[in-house]
Parts: C-alpha cells; structure tokens; sequence
C-alpha cells in the first residue's frame, strides 16, 4: 500500500499536466481566433468602405455604370459575398439609389442567388426527412427568411410569386417575412392571393399567419387594388366583412395623408364597391359592418354619404351612433348638425362627448348649434357634455374674449350666465386671473359679479 504511494502521485501529475496543457491549448485556440476574427474584421471594414465608395460614385453619376459593376465583382472574394448583400440592403434605405441598387443586385446575381434560396424548399420537400435533424439542418428556414426579407427590401417584382408560395412554407418565420415583402413589393397580382389566403385563415382557423397580420400586410397596398376587397365584403360571414373594412379603411387612411381627405378618384375603389359601401353595409344586419361602413363613408364625395351617416346616428347600438356622429362630423356636411345635435341627449355618454365635439369643431354654424342646445334643452347631461366641450375647445375662452371687447352676442352672454349658474366658475374664475387689468375685462367682471353674489 506504501509502495503504490509514488505511483498514484506519479499519476496524478501527469493527469494535472494533461488538463494544464488542455487548458493552455484551449486558451491558445480561442485568442488565435480572436486575432482572426479581429483580422477578418478589419478586412471586411476596409472592403465596406471600398465598396461604400464605389456604390457613392454610382449614385452621384461620377463613375459610370459598368466601370462601378466591374470594380465590384472585383471587389468580392467568396467569403465576403454575405457582406455584398448585406451593404446593398443597408443602402436602400436611401429612397434615391433604390433604382441603381435593385439593378447592381440582378446584374451581380443575387437576386437569383435570394431566389435559388427561397425555392431551396421545393428541392428538400422531395427528399427523405430523418425526423428533427432533418428539419434542424435540412430546411435551413433562416436562409429562406433572410432571403425573403431581401427580395422583399430590393421590391423584386418578378419575385412575387416566390413570396406567395413562401407563405405557405413549414416554418412560420419565413411565412411572416415572405408576406412583409409581398407588402413591401405592392404587386397588384398578389393582392388577391392574399386575400384568399385571409379568407382561408379565418374560416379554417388553420395554424400559421395570423388573420392581424395578413390584414396589415394588405392595408399597405396602393387603393388602386381595392376593388379585389369585394369577394370579402360581399361575404356571408360577418366576420370577414368586418377585416375587409378595416383594410379598406387603412387603405384610404393612407390614401387621404398623401393626397387629401377627399382627393381621390371614385374609379380607383370602382363603383362597385362606393355603391357596396353606400348602400349595403351602412344597412348590414351585423352592427360591427355597420359601425365600420360609419367609419368609410366620411372619405366619399357621393352625395349619399352624409344622409347615410345620419341615419346611422340614431342606429340602435351606441357604438354605431358614435362611429356615425364622428364620421358626420368628419363629414363637413353642415346640413346634418341637426343629426349630430340630437345626438347630445344620447342615452351613452360616449356619443354625448362625440358629438360634443363634433359640433364644437363644425365652424361657426355648430358653435351656434352647440349653445343654441345648452340654452333650450332640459337634460342635465346634454348641459354637463357641452359645458365639458365649451371648456375643453375654448369656445369660452372664446367668448370671454368677445366680451372683453364688447361683442359677445345676446346667447353667447346668457351660456356664461347659465354655466355660472350650474356652479361651473373654476374655469371662468382662471380666465379671470389671467386677464386681469385688461381693457374691456369690466364687462364680463361685472357679469361675473352680479351672478356670483346672486349664488353665493
């Protein structure tokens, strides 16, 4: 036992010399390709830079087209070709060299090169699948993804198709990229594809694209593809009427940011769906449809819009009557003020507030029509709503104004009164403060005197 003493340390030296030498060798490793790694870096820094200039010369027409295509190719050795790709998607967010990139990347080949990668599945889906390893390594989703995103980015038109099969791809990563760059890309032919496949997604409740997603996706096409909407709003399920128009919303949202509320030609939506919109869904049975035609109708010139929007402000569900009094105010229709007016003894308050404002922001005519209801109605309500509005709009700020200069009306004097009365003076008594020593301020103080000591 004594003897095999020196033998066990012996051995246990060795061991620790081992683990030591793997320790150092490990270290060694992981600093040499530290160095590398920093070597490859400040290489692909010098080859961005090269190429940053080339591309900069291209945009400011200071070197010509096929000399900067040329010195390109030069410029990339295979194991940079990544770095190509990833510079020339980076450059694209310069609207102005879209145009020049889009070419360098068909003519360099890499819009073939994302192409061949997007079909990559096609190829696989023939081949054996040995259970998870197969889809780990086999189905390279992340190659797929990334090259949709850049197809998407570059707006490949010829690649649409491409994008539409990829939606229907194992992996839902490279679904939800493929479908932003169908968005990104616009392709009008897609369109309706993507709206089969949202009628697919909600009536199957399949897993995959969500219903939100593909309904963001396609409320980012130009309104000219509108009129593909109408298979969906002229469906039987309600909820499907209810995406399409939301969508249709978005798109004239959109639509009136670039060109104005109104400015936009009735053969851009086709008069099949203005007469949908006009007629058939402000008269759904489903009040979701009916509260979404409210929202629709205030960006039509048709002459049907503001009768339609005011019938839906007496509709039996409150959420209807509030999206109806918001889309008549929108509107600009001062003939229907009455319609929005009746709507200030509203059972909900909601659409009290809406229409409040509504006629708070209807010029002088729904100022008119504002107090002219807060001095004759007897709801309580109606008065607390506009009395809110009047603060909140400076309608009364307004009016102590026209009284400092002695050109508040005979109405206009008896809603201050009236408000002083109710005992809403906090705001009145800020006004006060503020314009103290003012000319002209003696008129609305002594008003403000004789129904103070009258409620003291």
């Amino acid at each position: 036992m004594v003897a095999s003493f020196p033998g066990l340390i012996h051995a246990v030296l060795i061991l620790s010399w081992i683990v030591l030498a793997g320790i150092i060798a490990l270290v060694a490793i992981v600093i040499g390709r530290r160095i590398k790694r920093e070597a490859e870096f400040k290489t692909l820094d010098h080859f961005r830079e090269h190429l940053h200039s080339v591309v900069d010369a291209l945009a400011n027409h200071t070197l010509e087209y096929d000399a900067g295509l040329a010195a390109i190719r030069a410029l990339i050795p295979p194991r940079h070709a990544p770095a190509v790709e990833q510079i020339l998607v980076e450059e694209l967010e310069s609207p102005t060299r879209a145009a020049m990139l889009q070419r360098l990347a068909r003519d360099l080949g890499l819009i073939q090169a994302w192409q061949q990668r997007m079909a990559s599945r096609n190829q696989e889906e023939g081949m054996a699948r040995p259970g998870a390893l197969r889809r780990l390594f086999g189905l390279r989703f992340t190659e797929r993804a990334a090259s949709a995103e850049r197809l998407g980015r570059i707006r490949d038109l010829g690649s649409w198709r491409l994008l539409a099969r990829a939606l229907q791809d194992p992996h839902r990563d490279v679904q939800a990229v493929a479908l932003r760059s169908l968005a990104s890309i616009g392709e009008p032919q897609s369109f309706p594809v993507l709206v089969e496949q949202l009628r697919s997604i909600v009536t199957s409740h399949r897993p995959g694209l969500s219903a939100r997603t593909l309904k963001a996706a396609l409320a980012r096409f130009p309104l000219d593809s509108a009129p593909h909407l109408l298979p969906l709003l002229e469906d039987r399920d309600s909820r499907l009427r209810v995406i399409a128009i939301e969508i249709l919303r978005e798109m004239l949202e959109t639509n009136a940011g670039v060109h104005g509320k109104h400015v936009f030609q009735t053969d851009k939506i086709g008069p099949q769906l203005s007469r949908l919109a006009l007629t058939q869904l402000a008269n759904d049975e489903n009040p979701d449809v009916r509260a979404g035609a409210a929202d629709l109708l205030p960006y039509f010139t048709d002459e049907r819009a503001a009768p339609a929007l005011a019938r839906l402000c007496s509709d039996p569900e409150w959420f209807v009557r509030l999206h109806a009094v918001r889309g008549l105010g929108e509107n600009g229709e001062k003939y229907f003020l009455e319609a929005i007016c009746a709507r200030l003894s509203d059972p909900h308050w909601r659409v009290r507030e809406a229409a409040a404002r509504a006629l708070a922001r209807g010029g002088e005519a729904g100022v008119r029509w504002l107090i002219e209801t807060f001095l004759t109605t007897g709801d309580a309500y109606a008065r607390e709503q506009i009395t809110e509005e009047f603060q909140t709009s400076g309608i009364m700020a307004e009016i102590v104004r026209r009284c400092e200069r002695g050109a508040a009306s005979a109405q206009e004097l008896e809603a201050l009164a009236a408000i002083v009365r109710m005992g809403k003076t906090s705001y009145l008594r800020t006004l006060q403060a503020e314009t103290s020593g003012v000319n002209g301020w003696e008129n609305i103080q002594a008003l403000l005197a004789r129904t103070f000591d009258a409620h003291a």
